[in-house]
């Protein structure tokens, strides 16, 4: 049974030498403004950090299934855990997200090019 748990996929953003976003890291919060200033006073890349966005889920396992998904996808520089998941993996985890973003009737991801989506994904709850 899934308890109700608000919490938040969180990205965190750098920028290339072309200006071009860089996936930096993908991670999970009840308090993801409490989280990013951890993550400002214990990670040597946070001064990397040009930009972040957040996108609020009812539950904690919401919030973690789209964390894996965009790890998956996107392969954050700094995420080191489900960057190379098998094809099994990725395409259960791409069908299980698209579920969950229509369910929670937000406005679609483009799929084929998750970090442009990423980026627009809403900031409150």
């Amino acid at each position: 049974m899934t308890t109700y748990e608000p919490s938040a996929t969180y990205f965190l953003w750098g920028y290339d030498e072309a200006g071009e976003h860089v996936p930096l890291y993908v991670g999970v919060s009840s308090d993801p403004i409490k989280r990013l200033a951890q993550h400002r006073t214990r990670q040597p890349w946070s001064s990397m950090v040009r930009a972040c966005s957040w996108s609020w889920h009812q539950t904690r396992d919401e919030a973690e299934l789209l964390e894996r998904y965009f790890i998956a996808f996107s392969e954050p520089v700094f995420n080191t855990v489900g960057r190379k998941p098998t094809p099994h993996t990725m395409a259960s985890l791409a069908r299980r997200a698209k579920e969950l973003m229509i369910d929670a009737d937000r406005s679609p991801l483009d799929f084929d090019h998750p970090d442009a989506d990423l980026f627009r994904m809403g900031n409150t709850p």
